[in-house]
């Protein structure tokens, strides 16, 4: 009563493209044999009578209805048990609810027949009315508060906790004061599908604490990095978002660190309302990025990707300003994770985070069973088996595998696949290659003449979007693939090596390879996931 439902609903069912039906449209009153005078005679004098034909009228449009409707029912369903049954069996059921001034203030502007005995009511006694009936409403799915918000605003909440709902306890949410900030306010408000990650922020170190609790113990844990842990609910990924500098009230967070004003929207739980600056709807509208702050706070491989993922979207941004990051240095510490690569599977630069061992276990999880993989042998080497606390990547050697047949085809499949696992739905940059028979430098003395004589020529390919026009040995193209004839340290043919002159000159520290299915096995045990194990587990340096 008076909280807006016909109205919401058109709108709700306009957007979902589903039909609307309003209990109270006269046409299904009709249809039971009474008129718009008939049902508003015995709404008056026998409101028994009316309940009984307007539990007729529900169950009719529930059981001979479309069923991918938005159904407003009038106030008074509720009275019945039959009718509260039939809409718990039926659908997601919304309490719309308003204060008793709010609801005054609607009633008094309406012209709604049904209604005229209560215009005018005290707000007291309008509060009592609402006291007796409240209990009634309990068993909705969802509620939703309207108070002194725009019909536009009640329309996203509700599209929001639909999203929500049967996946996180929105509750949970309220009590906590938790705020969901970022791309997923921005698809919301732009009518698009919500699949994004959900990134919620925390008033306090105590609502994050109670909030991490909830989702351990209900959600399967991702990774942690020192800016926020990821949980899978169901489809969706959730960013719990607990740094220190990441801590505090919306107003406070966005001043300082919100990048451009379209990313600034929130959605508050614990009012349950939007909050924005002031040109967000202005800039959605005509997709512009406006930066929403100096941007020092920033870091550039940060914004590079938030850029380019949003011209994807069709905004555009003053390239005076693209150029203004770009030149800023790059630098990683625990609040900037992310770095400027160049992607030549990709040919472009790609914008991934630094990895860490859970990061790598789960993109681990994610590729043991491809198809391709039993076909050969995989290893991981390089910086992250042998400094992983220094490495911005991944680094992936894939090998001949004994008593398999292998196409050249499978090798580009594995290999494409790995990358875009690792960077597209775990984030960091993977660098793979393949050595038909492996030869690793680190298992031999740092002494370039010995290097020359144990180095064999063999099968080196690595994977590029164009040919590779600095190969200097002979070579043959095959779809992405890089065929070289080339010493398994002089890589591409490529003098002076830049691998012998690490491991010769920089002194520098390699482990052995580590069979990737050595640590798939290792992990599939549930094994606790922490740097320090890993290393203890696989990490062996050469004795030279």
């Amino acid at each position: 009563m008076g909280v807006g439902k016909t109205t919401v609903g058109k709108i709700l069912a306009e957007n979902f493209n589903y039909n609307f039906i309003d209990i109270d449209d006269n046409k299904y009153w009709e249809k039971h044999g009474l008129s718009k005078k008939e049902q508003y005679d015995i709404f008056w004098n026998d409101r028994e009578k009316f309940r009984d034909v307007e539990t007729d009228v529900f169950k009719d449009v529930i059981v001979n209805g479309d069923k991918n409707s938005v159904i407003a029912t009038g106030g008074s369903i509720v009275l019945r048990e039959e009718n509260i049954d039939l809409m718990k069996s039926s659908g997601t059921v919304i309490f719309l609810n308003a204060d008793a001034k709010n609801i005054n203030e609607r009633i008094n502007n309406t012209d709604d027949p049904k209604k005229a005995h209560i215009k005018g009511s005290s707000i007291e006694s309008t509060e009592s009315f609402m006291k007796g009936r409240a209990p009634k409403y309990n068993f909705a799915d969802l509620k939703i508060d309207t108070n002194d918000k725009s019909i536009e605003e009640v329309c996203y909440n509700i599209k929001l906790y639909l999203r929500l709902y049967n996946n996180i306890d929105i509750e949970v949410l309220k009590k906590n004061n938790v705020y969901l900030m970022g791309g997923s306010i921005l698809r919301l408000f732009m009518n698009l599908p919500l699949d994004t990650d959900l990134d919620f922020y925390f008033v306090d170190d105590n609502s994050f604490k109670i909030v991490e609790d909830y989702f351990r113990k209900n959600f399967k844990f991702l990774h942690k990095t020192p800016l926020f842990i990821n949980y899978e609910v169901n489809n969706l990924t959730v960013s719990l978002i607990y740094d220190k500098k990441l801590l505090g009230i919306y107003e406070n967070l966005n001043k300082s660190y919100s990048d451009f004003t379209i990313s600034a929207g929130c959605f508050d739980f614990g009012t349950e309302t939007f909050k924005y600056p002031k040109s967000y709807f202005d800039d959605v509208k005509n997709k512009r990025l406006i930066a929403n702050s100096d941007l020092d706070n920033q870091s550039p491989a940060n914004l590079l990707k938030r850029i380019k993922k949003f011209e994807g979207m069709g905004f555009t941004i003053d390239d005076e300003l693209v150029d203004e990051v770009k030149d800023r240095p790059i630098v990683t510490d625990e609040f900037n994770q992310r770095v400027v690569k160049k992607s030549w599977l990709r040919n472009e630069d790609v914008y991934p985070i630094v990895p860490n061992i859970d990061v790598f276990v789960n993109w681990l999880m994610d590729i043991k069973d491809h198809l391709n993989l039993e076909k050969f042998n995989v290893y991981l080497w390089g910086g992250f088996i042998s400094r992983p606390y220094e490495t911005k990547d991944i680094d992936v050697l894939i090998t001949k595998r004994d008593g398999q047949h292998a196409t050249l085809k499978e090798l580009e499949e594995l290999m494409v696949d790995m990358f875009d696992s690792a960077y597209d739905t775990h984030g960091f940059f993977l660098d793979t290659c393949y050595m038909r028979i492996p030869q690793w430098i680190g298992d031999y003395p740092r002494v370039r003449k010995v290097l020359k004589l144990v180095e064999k020529k063999q099968l080196f390919i690595t994977i590029t979007k164009y040919e590779d026009k600095e190969i200097v040995c002979k070579y043959r193209r095959y779809g992405l693939l890089n065929c070289s004839y080339t010493g398994s340290f002089t890589l591409r043919g490529v003098e002076p090596s830049s691998l012998i002159h690490r491991w010769v000159d920089l002194n520098g520290n390699y482990a052995r390879m580590v069979d990737l299915r050595k640590i798939i096995k290792y992990y599939e045990n549930n094994k606790e996931r922490n740097m320090k194990d890993f290393l203890n587990e696989f990490q062996e340096y050469s004795g030279y």
